[in-house]
């Protein structure tokens, strides 16, 4: 089976199966829109030719740092609530 038949699914069903998973993590709207923002910007990143063998090493760590932060908001507006 090559590459391609491997994927499962089309990246929109994709898309949909982690915005489900993201309102079970009570994200909002805008957090789960800016969560999707980066699975864009991952997907044309590494589409672009790769310049040095660690590029989309690096740049898929970075977007995961960014992808946690707006998965931790949930959890630190409990926090904030548990403070009042």
């Amino acid at each position: 089976m090559s590459d391609d038949e491997n994927r499962a699914e089309p990246k929109v069903l994709q898309v949909l199966a982690i915005e489900t998973a993201l309102r079970k993590g009570d994200m909002t709207n805008e957090e789960i829109a800016a969560f999707a923002t980066t699975i864009d910007l991952a997907n044309q990143v590494l589409a672009l030719p790769v310049l040095h063998s660690m590029d989309n090493t690096e740049f898929c760590h970075a977007i995961h740092i960014v992808q946690e932060k707006l998965m931790s908001r949930p959890m630190m507006r409990r926090l904030q609530d548990l403070e009042k």
